[in-house]
């Protein structure tokens, strides 16, 4: 029996007469926007859509699970190639992109990246931090050294706590 008429006769079983019933998998690969999931151990479904927006908008959000972690799938046209997921048990990573504005929450390695079209927060920081620490005033005696011992050691403190936060 072909792969195609398996996972039909699978889905049909599951589910009954109703095409678009929720179908409950195991994630077993990620891609950009796509996974694959396990229905049982020798039936894989392939290309289920992670972003569940249509017609390729630039405003969404996706949910990214974790390899092994169960999911909600649904068509709503009842066609394979339609299966998106709706639900997701364990969250690796959430990226939200909203008119250019970019939220990506990763817990691979603990990070939070915010940007825009033209910054990111952690380009801020950066340029924050090399600010602070070349900075120098005007005095009566002509410019200034560069900041003191511990306004330097707060300044790399202040460096490696965004750089562990944010990317």
């Amino acid at each position: 029996m072909e792969k195609g008429e398996k996972i039909k006769r699978l889905i049909k079983q599951l589910v009954g007469a109703n095409p678009n019933f929720p179908i409950i998998g195991t994630v077993t690969e990620l891609q950009k926007e796509t996974c694959s999931l396990a229905l049982d151990e020798d039936l894989i479904i392939t290309d289920v859509r992670l972003k569940v927006s249509y017609g390729g908008s630039e405003n969404y959000m996706i949910q990214y699970p974790k390899i092994g972690s169960r999911v909600v799938a649904l068509s709503i046209s009842g066609e394979l190639s339609d299966l998106m997921i709706i639900k997701v048990d364990e969250i690796e990573k959430i990226e939200i992109n909203q008119n250019g504005l970019v939220l990506l929450l990763d817990s691979t390695d603990g990070k939070v990246c915010i940007k825009n079209n033209s910054r990111s927060l952690i380009d801020l920081f950066q340029l924050l931090t090399d600010t602070l620490k070349g900075l120098k005033v005007f005095t009566s005696t002509g410019a200034s050294g560069t900041p003191l011992p511990d306004t330097q050691k707060k300044l790399i403190d202040f460096e490696t706590g965004f750089k562990s936060l944010l990317k």
